[in-house]
């Protein structure tokens, strides 16, 4: 597929893994791969199970190439790893370099007008809360996502910090109760960084790695299926009629489970 277009692959096999390379050229860098609007991942290739319909980008930056006009001895970009991630530093004349978690490098001499791209590396149980770059928060809202990659002009000394958090994750099981008819429609689950779907006579379905105050949406899917459940459990505890599309926080672990009448098989 040429830079810049976008292609639509139908009827691919459930269970397909797919593989996606991003293929650059003197003329761009691969940053990376956006795969269902979730965390962003450095991965390339990427590979994709086709469980569901799926949408991934592939995020290119240009080779920018600047004219600096430098001072007599440059200016310094100083950066902070704070917490469990490190933070991989590129563009500069010294070449790419790795700040490890909790460390700190000061970069000297750089030439003004050079783009810097610092990209922050979480692993598992670790994630970017958010940047301090040059005293200032971003993003300023603590309910926005951070970009793991943030892009730098340096016309002057700057300071960015990395602020990364460990965290436990927790887990939601979902199963459709014994009585649902095996017709039922499947029940989606997205979130960001994962999902699926589960149809009755599945067995209990467990998402892990979710982190915390992470929504998980749950929808009723329609198609060539007949019928839904008429209540939701959440660890055990009837929730009443909930509408097609439901919606939980994860604060800890929950099981949720479709329920059906066991008169709704006659």
């Amino acid at each position: 597929m040429p830079a810049g277009g976008n292609s639509t692959f139908p009827e691919i096999p459930a269970d397909t893994q797919v593989m996606l390379t991003a293929q650059t050229d003197g003329n761009c860098t691969f940053e990376y791969w956006w795969v269902d609007d979730g965390p962003s991942s450095l991965e390339n290739p990427q590979t994709i199970a086709m469980n569901s319909d799926h949408t991934a980008e592939a995020w290119c930056s240009p080779v920018v190439t600047p004219t600096p006009t430098p001072t007599p001895s440059g200016y310094s970009l100083t950066v902070i790893s704070q917490g469990c991630c490190p933070v991989l530093v590129r563009g500069l004349p010294g070449g790419d370099q790795t700040v490890l978690a909790g460390g700190n490098m000061t970069f000297t001499g750089i030439p003004s007008g050079t783009l810097a791209r610092v990209t922050a590396q979480p692993g598992v149980g670790c994630k970017l809360d958010y940047w301090m770059i040059d005293g200032v928060r971003d993003p300023s809202n603590p309910n926005v996502t951070p970009d793991l990659t943030k892009y730098l002009t340096i016309n002057s000394d700057r300071t960015v910090v990395a602020v990364c958090v460990v965290f436990t994750p927790v887990t939601l099981t979902v199963t459709y109760n014994e009585f649902c008819p095996l017709y039922y429609c499947p029940i989606m689950v997205s979130y960001s960084g994962g999902g699926g779907t589960i149809s009755p006579g599945d067995p209990p379905t467990e998402f892990t790695g979710i982190v915390p105050g992470t929504v998980v949406t749950l929808s009723i899917q329609s198609g060539d299926c007949d019928g839904s459940p008429y209540n939701w459990n959440l660890d055990g505890v009837p929730q009443g009629y909930i509408p097609e599309v439901w919606q939980i926080t994860m604060g800890a672990n929950h099981t949720v489970e479709a329920m059906c009448g066991q008169f709704l098989e006659g």
